[in-house]
């Protein structure tokens, strides 16, 4: 009837416990009537205990008179990081007799500081991604519009965009609310989309789309015309509604230039007469384009948020050669601004899904500990990890929008 089920905060041995202090806590299985603890004593151990007797070496509770059995906190030295500490846990019951000591469980600490990371944040995006994320592009919208509007509304904006180069590739990227479309010389190269049956438009990041046959040498127009549908639920629509683009030119001889809807040669106008989007078409009675300022979202800002489209899984990859002695603990520390799975020499790493999971990254970021002893050999060996966007990047359903975190791209962070 020894006592069982030893647990430290509220875990089976657990791995990469953060807590200075941990909770241990055990079952007493006497099935006597009135059985019941009078008194209990923890020991704590840096190595197993070779006998029952044995005194520890870390921590002795002595003999508390208590019936809690749940909760005890450590009030040992202070726990030292990524270290195994053994402990068991000797009870009396209601006539005083002790029972046998509980066997050994363990439990390990984590890294339990920031300053025992020595890891850094690490990712790949891809360039032209990457580009457009630092674009510095902003949300405009027309100036001296009425506040609202009765009926579906668009806004119209155009931009002169002059090409001194040869050109080997260009995309457009630009979103508004509801929907967008886009021209270049009059020609459409982005069709805007119509309402759906639940009246809600993914408007919050951006759509792309190739552009680089319909730009030429010399000066061009670019044409973005975005619809606010009116709704059966609502009664009126705010009349100035935001557009975002960033024109991605890649020229033949490698350099690289944006476009961005924070030039301010951009020009806006509600409700244009027909063929606006045609270079010909005079608009020197337009208004230049003004800053978008929109009341606070869920999230308390008041910024339309980062319309950048979700970027592709990375693949990350380190070898490396441990140095040849017999390896008896090897631990993997990992977490990420994203989604992460590891494999060491090919076999998964773990059991985790989507980890580190959805939490808010803006507050913090958990991380996970993994015993990878048995997959690392001798030699050379292999570690890789997929990153993804996941819950930190992708756009939430009732935002549409991704990036709601922060504007540090996807990272990993592991030793």
């Amino acid at each position: 009837m020894r006592p069982r089920a030893l647990e430290a905060d509220s875990l089976s041995e657990p791995l990469g416990l953060d807590a200075p202090h941990p909770e241990l806590s055990w079952q007493l299985p006497d099935p006597r009537p009135g059985a019941r603890q009078t008194a209990y004593q923890v020991a704590v151990f840096s190595k197993p205990p070779a006998a029952a007797g044995e005194a520890p070496d870390v921590w002795d509770s002595g003999r508390v008179a208590s019936a809690t059995s749940s909760g005890i906190p450590y009030a040992g030295p202070d726990l030292q990081p990524s270290r195994r500490y053994f402990w068991r846990v000797t009870v009396w019951d209601q006539n005083g007799k002790p029972y046998p000591a509980s066997r050994p469980s363990w439990f390990e600490t984590g890294l339990l500081q920031q300053t025992n990371w020595h890891a850094e944040w690490i990712g790949h995006e891809p360039a032209e991604l990457h580009a457009v994320r630092t674009s510095g592009a902003v949300w405009i919208t027309s100036a001296g519009s009425p506040a609202t509007a009765a009926h579906t509304t668009e806004t119209a904006f155009r931009l002169n965009v002059s090409l001194a180069k040869p050109l080997a590739h260009a995309t457009l990227y630009t979103t508004g609310a509801d929907t967008a479309a886009a021209w270049i010389n009059g020609t459409p190269v982005l069709a805007a989309q119509p309402l759906p049956p639940w009246q809600q438009m993914p408007w919050g990041t951006y759509g792309s789309v190739d552009v680089t046959g319909a730009l030429h040498p010399g000066g061009n127009l670019l044409a973005i015309g975005v619809t606010h549908y009116l709704t059966a639920r609502a009664g009126q629509i705010a009349a100035q509604t935001p557009m975002s683009a960033v024109l991605y030119l890649s020229f033949a001889d490698g350099s690289t230039e944006l476009v961005t809807s924070a030039d301010p040669g951009w020009k806006a106008e509600l409700d244009a007469p027909e063929g606006w989007q045609r270079a010909a078409y005079s608009d020197t009675h337009w208004k230049r384009a003004a800053p978008f300022h929109p009341s606070a979202d869920p999230f308390g800002s008041t910024d339309a948020g980062q319309p950048w489209p979700t970027g592709p899984v990375a693949a990350l990859r380190k070898t490396f050669t441990p140095a040849p002695k017999t390896i008896v603990s090897a631990r993997l520390y990992a977490t990420a601004l994203g989604a992460y799975k590891f494999h060491l020499n090919g076999a998964p790493v773990g059991d985790q899904i989507l980890a580190p999971g959805w939490m808010d990254f803006r507050e913090h970021i958990p991380y996970q500990v993994y015993d990878v002893t048995a997959a690392i050999h001798r030699g050379p060996n292999a570690l890789a990890a997929l990153l993804a966007p996941g819950w930190y990047a992708t756009p939430l359903r009732w935002l549409r929008q991704g990036n709601n975190y922060g504007t540090t791209e996807p990272a990993l962070k592991a030793q």
